[in-house]
């Protein structure tokens, strides 16, 4: 029987982030001060408010010495003493010390507050929340350390004997539970899935899931786990493509080892070189420390390593890997602090004395243009290794003509992309050394317009393996109070004789709501996409292979392209909103829109197609509100507006008369229902004062919506367990889940 522990309290870590947010807020306000009342201005203040708090924790450390030489230049006597008073009262304590009061304040809750004060300077750049910052060290930086390993160093065989120890708990919860009869009966036979949009009890589901994603979840493990029990997984790509816990695995296999494969992790170790080339305040630098001072320490502790301290070594074996540059030299002030701040939260202020000059692999520059000599400010890793053995980061996200002159980027095949995200992608895959491991946040936009083609085939040409994790903005965004929909990027580079193609993993476009935030990194789940997806310029992110198999139906058809025509007299015209939630909303008539004197107006984000005289359009009215075409949007957009492209790539074609007329019916009936699931809702807007929309209640329709779907299945030749994924498709945001 599988064990299915739950979480480390949760408690814990939404009061670290309370504590975070309200040290915060008290620290903006006097940043905001600090800015009014001297000639410094807000990065200037920024590093001057990190100085005193940074120069604090020390010394509560006991690192009176170092304390000293951080000066907070330009700040008056009465403002050092405002902000030092600021954390009195504070209990201090070392990072990993279980005897320590649960509320203190240790040097990653100061640094999780000086990276959102470095992300609020306006740089484009964005607080990683620390859940992913993990996820993606785990998966680009420890397994670099793993391709460093020989390969009899690394006992694949620990997953065959515990597939549990790497399946993820969160993945793996209920597993062992057996599905009730009433949604058992459901798994064979689609048509009686009634109560598949139901919520399970707790001991099935994760929050948030219904009976549908619970099985799904479930279906997703039990493959996962008996694929590790079959001794499947003996490659890091697939340790990555199956989401198992490479941090548990690491450390399994150390555990297993002994005498000179001990020696040649610890050389690994040594040997190791990381890069962040857009550090910001170091989130990625620190978590990229504390996952490789574990696995030092556990690598000291299994080889009974003489030494004085096994934290100190550990912590200067992890030290010596990390490196990062920064555009603003306040930033890269902050990711020295905070490493500094995390040698001594791990080993104590003696540790400094012993690694003093470990913290300055931080550089200032502009990491994305010609100017910056990676071989002279890193000499030790392009003499030594050639580049770096991984790079993680979350860069800007500024598109290239924003960014201004400064930005020049020395990126010749993303040059056209025009986005720094794209730039620090190209120039991230030409540091890495072959078989190098790359872990991104980037725009979901890089996977999904065809603006960024060119850094797809980049992607294509120059990875061997990829995985692609994608998520939305609604209900729930990934960073919080940003509107930025984001794909985790984890790549290892091709070696130069490697001709094969890339072989590329994604999962679905997710959404979520807050209860199930916790839950996101361990519950990923990925399948094969492909670069030559049915729509130039765009991965497909498939969320379950049913979807697959519909695409391969879809693609006998024709474009929609071909049953449009430009506009003219006669021409039958169809409305659309660009802007979207769970519905995408079609419209054979104008929606009402009045201004604050009560006149018509035509909505600004409203546009229009044209059909072909020779076929009814209302036939491709309903199409276009089906859920087979949300579902072909969702996989192959980026969704954030409805652009011509999903409308014109869509496959429709040969509709037979039979379909045709039912079509035109259901889209008769579909308007009369939206026009009567609508009203008048009351907007200000500061460009044009208060006007009334007319606001359409989508979801009442839905029983309308699967009538049409029920027809289209018959003509595209979907099966029942196709038809029901279409229309169960993201209910339970689209329609609440009963």
């Amino acid at each position: 029987m599988l064990v299915t522990p739950r979480h480390a309290p949760r408690a814990e870590g939404r009061r670290r982030r309370a504590a975070v947010r309200a040290l915060h807020a008290r620290i903006q306000r006097i940043r905001a001060s600090i800015v009014e009342t001297t000639d410094l201005d807000a990065e200037e203040a920024t590093r001057a408010v990190v100085r005193v708090l940074a120069r604090r924790i020390l010394a509560n450390h006991g690192d009176s010495a170092s304390a000293v030489n951080i000066a907070p230049h330009g700040l008056e006597s009465m403002v050092v003493t405002e902000l030092e008073q600021l954390t009195e009262g504070w209990t201090w304590a070392r990072e990993h010390d279980a005897t320590a009061d649960p509320d203190a304040l240790t040097p990653e809750l100061l640094g999780l507050v000086f990276e959102q004060l470095v992300n609020g300077l306006g740089m484009g750049a964005y607080y990683t929340p620390p859940d992913i910052t993990a996820h993606l060290v785990a998966t680009t930086v420890l397994t670099a350390w793993l391709d460093l390993l020989e390969s009899d160093d690394v006992e694949w065989g620990v997953i065959a004997r515990a597939p549990e120890r790497f399946v993820r708990a969160d993945a793996r919860h209920g597993l062992d539970l057996e599905l009730p009869a009433h949604v058992a009966k459901g798994v064979a036979d689609a048509t009686l899935r009634d109560d598949w949009n139901t919520i399970p009890p707790p001991a099935f589901a994760l929050p948030g899931e219904t009976w549908r994603e619970t099985i799904e979840r479930r279906s997703t493990a039990r493959t996962a786990v008996e694929t590790c029990a079959r001794g499947e997984v003996r490659s890091v790509d697939a340790l990555i493509a199956n989401n198992l816990d490479v941090q548990a695995f690491a450390h399994a296999i150390v555990a297993d080892a002994s005498g000179d494969a001990l020696a040649r992790m610890d050389a690994a170790l040594c040997a190791l070189r990381v890069l962040d080339l857009t550090c910001g305040s170091g989130a990625f630098l620190v978590a990229t420390f504390d996952a490789l001072w574990r696995l030092a320490r556990h690598v000291l502790a299994c080889s009974d390593a003489h030494v004085d301290s096994i934290d100190q070594t550990a912590a200067r074996l992890a030290i010596r890997a990390v490196h990062g540059v920064d555009i603003m030299g306040g930033a890269a002030e902050i990711s020295s602090l905070r490493l500094r701040l995390a040698l001594v939260g791990v080993a104590g202020p003696a540790v400094l004395d012993a690694t003093p000059a470990e913290p300055d692999r931080i550089r200032t520059g502009n990491a994305l243009v010609a100017d910056f000599s990676w071989r002279d400010e890193f000499h030790e890793v392009f003499a030594t290794f050639g580049g770096f053995h991984a790079i993680v980061g979350n860069p800007p996200f500024l598109e290239h003509p924003r960014a201004g002159a400064a930005y020049e980027p020395d990126a010749p095949r993303t040059r056209s992309c025009a986005n720094l995200a794209a730039h620090a992608t190209e120039v991230s895959i030409a540091l890495l050394v072959p078989g190098g491991r790359l872990g991104l946040v980037l725009p979901v936009s890089t996977i999904a317009t065809e603006r960024f083609g060119p850094l797809q085939s980049l992607l294509a040409e120059r990875l061997r393996h990829v995985c692609l994790a994608s998520f939305d903005t609604i209900p729930s965004s990934l960073f919080v109070g940003v509107v930025q929909r984001v794909v985790l990027l984890m790549g290892a580079t091709r070696a130069p004789c490697d001709t094969a193609p890339c072989i590329a993993w994604g999962t679905r476009y997710r959404k979520w709501r807050p209860e199930e935030r916790d839950q996101l990194a361990s519950t990923i789940a990925f399948q094969r996409t492909t670069f030559d997806g049915p729509l130039a310029g765009s991965i497909p992110k498939f969320g379950a292979a049913i979807e697959r198999d519909i695409f391969a139906k879809l693609a006998t058809n024709a474009p929609l392209r071909d049953l449009l025509v430009s506009a003219g007299p006669g021409q039958h015209c169809i409305f659309y909103k660009r802007r979207w939630s769970y519905f995408l909303l079609f419209l054979d008539f104008e929606p009402e829109m009045y201004d604050g004197d009560g006149l018509r107006r035509a909505p600004s984000e409203l546009k229009t197609i044209h059909v072909d005289p020779a076929i009814d359009h209302r036939a491709v009215l309903a199409v276009l509100n089906s859920s087979l075409f949300y579902l072909h949007f969702s996989i192959s957009a980026d969704n954030r507006n409805v652009n011509r492209r999903e409308i014109e790539g869509f496959p429709l074609a040969g509709l037979q008369p039979v379909h045709e007329r039912a079509l035109i019916a259901l889209a008769q009936e579909l308007m009369v229902a939206t026009r009567l699931h609508s009203e008048l809702r009351e907007c200000t807007y500061r460009s044009i004062g208060t006007i009334r929309n007319q606001y359409f209640f989508q979801g009442r329709c839905k029983p309308i919506i699967d009538r049409i779907d029920a027809v289209l299945a018959e003509h595209y030749g979907l099966n029942a367990f196709e038809l029901d994924h279409v229309q169960s498709f993201e209910l339970r945001f689209r329609v609440s889940a009963s």
